[in-house]
């Protein structure tokens, strides 16, 4: 009979079903099942994701109960590794997290990335129609005074409709793929579909 070396086990099994989304370009959460069955019958208890990123496959392989060591070059990726995938001694109680999704008045919040990137990186000033290549999924800029000045289609509808936009928005090709439609192309044909 063989011995298990120490397995990790799966933190709270009936909340860790759905991998977290995330936005990373070359992220494997899409495929992490299926690599899952390429490598399910090799006899392993430890794997190394040295080149972690979002953490989808390290997160499944934890789930299998494989004891896994998670990096990335990203100091934050490394953090949430570290915290959500190697981790098996921390455990917050409810109140806990309770806690930390509430805002405390004596508490002074840093700003740094809003007051240094409000008008530059956020989404008021994305348009409504694909990039190329890698900005695809996240909109265009057509008129560069636009993006000086902070304006665009997304400006009166905020990050959360911008975010719903380029979640949903599928090119022709990404339609045909899954047998679908293009359910629009512009903010006008967004919001009939978001009325339907």
């Amino acid at each position: 009979m063989q011995k298990v070396l120490d397995c990790q086990e799966t933190l709270f099994p009936n909340l860790t079903i759905k991998f977290p989304s995330t936005r990373y370009q070359g992220s494997k959460a899409k495929i992490a099942s299926w690599i899952w069955e390429q490598i399910a019958d090799l006899n392993f208890t430890t794997c190394l994701d040295a080149f972690g990123g979002t953490g989808a496959v390290a997160y499944l392989l934890k789930q299998k109960g494989k004891k896994v060591t998670y990096n990335d070059i990203l100091r934050f990726n490394y953090y949430i590794g570290l915290a959500i995938i190697e981790n098996d001694r921390e455990h917050l109680e409810y109140e806990e997290i309770d806690w930390l999704l509430q805002r405390h008045p004596e508490i002074k919040y840093p700003s740094f990335i809003y007051n240094n990137f409000v008008d530059i990186y956020y989404t008021d000033i994305a348009s409504d129609t694909t990039g190329s290549g890698n900005t695809k999924n996240i909109g265009s800029i057509k008129d560069i005074e636009s993006l000086l000045k902070g304006k665009g289609v997304f400006e009166p509808y905020g990050q959360n409709i911008f975010d719903d936009y380029w979640m949903n928005y599928l090119t022709d090709d990404m339609a045909r793929k899954i047998d679908s439609k293009v359910p629009y192309r512009n903010i006008k044909e967004y919001w009939k579909w978001k009325n339907r």
